[in-house]
């Protein structure tokens, strides 16, 4: 797939959009667009995607968590499995091939915490991986980069250290106190953004120079689409300094409604968006992403090495245990053996698109409805099909207009359907 400039018709002009540079225009004289919607050329002969060379390696410590949130996908399963803790002697190994990496070109080793249970709930097992971590940059003569995802209900000591510990930190928050205390309530149904929103006093007023860069990560439910807009002017209020907010949807809710009403999302997104810009915020929307190129979530397709509790490798963040069937599509062998064969497989079914995916002007910065349509574990041209994707094409289309500095209008905003471009039902190229 190569680099393309897309041709948009907008009102009476035409939007240019390169996606290789990320830039965009408007021209207000429209161009004769009959035979080619969407169309394109190639501004570069590089591809998008290369062959697996991971620069992060991300540990998913454990599967232990302190919170009974509502849509967790990991929580059917642990309550059926025992509970998982990696091992940090066998961290070695991994870390040896990202950082062979990035040795070559020349940048620090990033390690993520992440997991389907709470990383801070031991932070001794944290210091003992960075340990391991530490000798194999020493070996190659590299500085790591410590990235942390936390649901900030942690003690104020750990708190503390964290602040000092990681260079970023990546806190959930569920949109407004209301909203948070209904969807993460602890594991005893208690609330929980008092103590959310102090963890975050406290990564703000470290001693750490320079303090780690604090982003919030909110899930948007389908009762909660409306709550994105004051949500944004709460944060900003209540956490001074706060630059980052990336709303995500719920994962693997193939019944959520706001899916049927895609206009509503997509609206209360924008309003949101127009408010972060207005207080000098970046807001994001996970699915579709202006500022980089990417697809899919997968690890294996943003540079990140994931090694589950079990020490197996991971294709997928849903996938972090090996005693699942469900999951085995997904791993592709051990921390001492990874099973390269697999994993090239693995990278050719993921490069699968759907024929209307190919000339659409946001191909490059869309999750193509991953996790809930994925080529490893369904029928994925058929589901694809079905998938409909207009809040990722409409977020993309009005992040394009942004970047070409084009005011969407409140009537543009309330008839989105009939003012905003259609899917792609076909490939096309320009002659």
């Amino acid at each position: 797939m190569s680099p393309k400039e897309f041709f948009i018709p907008w009102r009476h002009g035409t939007i240019y959009y390169d996606e290789f540079t990320r830039s965009a225009r408007f021209q207000a004289a429209a161009v004769d667009l009959s035979k080619m919607p969407f169309s394109s050329t190639v501004t570069n002969p590089l591809r998008l995607i290369h062959r697996f060379q991971p620069l992060c390696l991300a540990l998913f410590l454990h599967n232990r968590c302190n919170l009974d949130c509502r849509y967790c996908y990991a929580k059917p399963r642990t309550k059926l499995s025992c509970h998982k803790r990696l091992d940090p002697r066998v961290i070695t190994t991994p870390a040896e091939w990202p950082a062979r990496n990035a040795r070559q070109q020349n940048q620090p080793l990033h390690i993520l915490y992440h997991g389907g249970g709470e990383p801070l709930l031991e932070p001794d097992l944290i210091r003992a991986c960075d340990e391991e971590i530490e000798q194999v940059c020493i070996k190659h003569r590299i500085s790591q980069c410590r990235h942390l995802t936390t649901n900030g209900v942690i003690n104020p000591e750990t708190t503390r250290w964290a602040s000092v510990f990681f260079h970023t930190i990546t806190l959930s928050y569920d949109l407004t106190p209301e909203v948070h205390n209904r969807n993460r309530p602890s594991l005893g149904h208690r609330q929980t953004s008092v103590h959310v929103l102090k963890t975050a006093d406290i990564l703000r007023d470290t001693s750490a120079t320079p303090p780690p860069e604090l982003r919030i990560r909110a899930t948007v439910t389908a009762d909660d689409v409306e709550q994105m807009e004051p949500a944004v002017g709460f944060l900003h209020t209540r956490l001074p300094g706060i630059k980052h907010i990336q709303f995500e949807p719920v994962y693997l809710d193939h019944s959520s409604p706001y899916r049927h009403y895609p206009a509503r999302f997509v609206q209360s997104f924008i309003r949101s968006h127009k408010l972060g810009k207005r207080l000098g915020m970046d807001i994001s929307y996970a699915g579709a992403r202006i500022t980089q190129r990417h697809d899919r979530f997968c690890p294996i397709k943003q540079s990140n090495l994931s090694l589950t509790p079990d020490a197996f490798y991971t294709a997928c963040f849903l996938s972090t245990e090996n005693q699942f069937d469900s999951d085995k599509a997904l791993l592709f062998g051990d921390y001492d053996q990874p099973d390269m064969p697999k994993l090239n497989r693995l990278l050719n079914t993921l490069e699968q698109d759907a024929p209307h995916c190919q000339d659409c002007f946001n191909r490059s910065h869309c999750a193509r409805g991953c996790p809930n349509v994925c080529p490893v574990r369904m029928d994925y041209l058929e589901t694809s099909e079905a998938y409909d994707c207009s809040i990722e094409r409409w977020i993309g289309f009005y992040l394009i207009c942004d970047r070409a500095g084009i005011d969407i209008s409140t009537a543009e905003l309330e008839n989105m359907e009939q003012t905003f471009p259609p899917r792609p039902h076909k490939s096309r190229s320009r002659s």
